[in-house]
């Protein structure tokens, strides 16, 4: 059912945005019975973060200087600072908003 809803949200964002408030909450509502979506995403995506090879400050600085490549059309260097933060387990999402990113503890092999 929760995955309906979810499914049900996604399409009332898109093609009528009056409905999607309710059902967001009643998704947050019925999820929160189970325990579930009760965090702030950012926070749950950025979940470990006491892990993290950076500082969010540090990120943030790669992230700006990786834009600043970007917008100097230096393509090779702004790739670079992607790999080098992928390498950390820090994954850069980009989208119209900017640039998030999430931390995924890489795997360590026994």
């Amino acid at each position: 059912m929760l995955f309906d809803l979810a499914r049900e949200l996604n399409r009332a964002r898109k093609e009528a945005p009056g409905e999607a408030p309710a059902l967001a909450a009643e998704l947050r509502r019925l999820g929160g019975i189970l325990g579930l979506l009760q965090q702030d995403p950012a926070t749950f995506l950025k979940a470990g973060a006491g892990d993290l090879p950076l500082s969010e400050d540090q990120i943030q600085a790669k992230i700006d200087e990786r834009a600043a490549a970007k917008k100097a059309k230096d393509f090779a260097a702004a790739d670079g600072i992607r790999d080098e933060l992928a390498a950390l387990g820090i994954i850069l999402k980009d989208s119209r908003e900017g640039t998030s990113w999430v931390f995924e503890k890489p795997d360590v092999e026994a």
